[in-house]
């Protein structure tokens, strides 16, 4: 079980930490700030909403969880893709931002459960 709490922790980690690298990188390499900061500016706009479109899954946390982890590696395998055409780097900014929302928020929502007694 010690194992898996520390592999949680680790993919939430990455989660939040990769779109600020691969972001940082994108508008370094692009010469229009406006352009290279949207896919920023996507997955901020989508970090912040999620939560709002899946209030109702607040109890659910291991469907928030597999939300989450499935929506960042949709959005960073399309990321990939960002380099030959850009409308993928926004496609990974919404996925990057659902994930990084939705996959913390389902690790602290566990924790909370077992604190109060509701979950074994």
């Amino acid at each position: 079980m010690k194992k898996l709490e520390k592999l949680t922790g680790v993919c939430s980690l990455l989660l939040n930490l990769m779109p600020f690298l691969l972001y940082i990188s994108l508008t370094k390499e692009q010469s229009d700030i406006f352009v290279g900061a949207l896919p920023f500016a996507i997955f901020y706009a989508f970090r912040h909403t999620i939560l709002l479109f899946c209030r109702d899954l607040e109890y659910d946390y291991q469907r928030l969880a597999w939300i989450g982890l499935y929506s960042g590696i949709i959005g960073y395998f399309l990321g990939m893709f960002g380099g030959f055409q850009p409308i993928f780097w926004d496609l990974s900014g919404a996925g990057a931002g659902i994930a990084s929302r939705l996959f913390p928020t389902a690790i602290s929502q566990r924790r909370r459960l077992i604190k109060q007694g509701l979950l074994p």
